[in-house]
């Protein structure tokens, strides 16, 4: 989303198909058996001219200066905010896991209420795009590490 996002911004023809994309990351060493490396995700952005620094032990301020740069940040969350949540089996649900794109962030006279997110999913029922997350469920999730994106001018 990320890529095709400011590709689309520079007028450019998308990229490779996602299937693609994921077969691309994982050769170059970008996933592992815990899942996606934040700093192999960025390098693969290298590959279609656009930076990117992850971050980690950060708080929702952290997303909100990147985001007044107008970067676009990829966050690590629990799969439809269920974070801190008891599951079927009686279990309190982890935070983070999942990744997820926030593109903006809702403020009411200057404090921070939600953020716009686009939550991708395999279940078409749990596909959000341009989902308002309130700030309660998103600190919930959220594993305190994301990544943002910008393009050098």
């Amino acid at each position: 989303m990320i890529i095709d996002g400011f590709r689309q911004y520079q007028g450019l023809k998308l990229s490779e198909t996602y299937g693609e994309l994921v077969y691309k990351g994982v050769e170059m060493g970008a996933h592992c058996e815990r899942g996606w490396i934040h700093k192999g995700l960025i390098e693969l952005a290298k590959d279609y001219k656009i930076s990117g620094q992850s971050f980690r032990l950060s708080d929702t301020s952290d997303i909100i200066r990147e985001l007044d740069k107008n970067r676009p940040c990829i966050t690590s969350v629990t799969v439809c905010f269920n974070g801190g949540r008891m599951n079927s089996n009686g279990a309190i649900v982890q935070k983070g896991g999942h990744l997820i794109i926030v593109s903006g962030a809702i403020r009411e006279n200057g404090v921070l209420q939600g953020f716009i997110v686009n939550h991708p999913s395999s279940y078409s029922h749990n596909n959000w795009e341009n989902y308002i997350v309130s700030i309660e469920d998103f600190k919930r999730s959220f594993s305190n590490a994301f990544m943002s994106f910008w393009i050098d001018k």
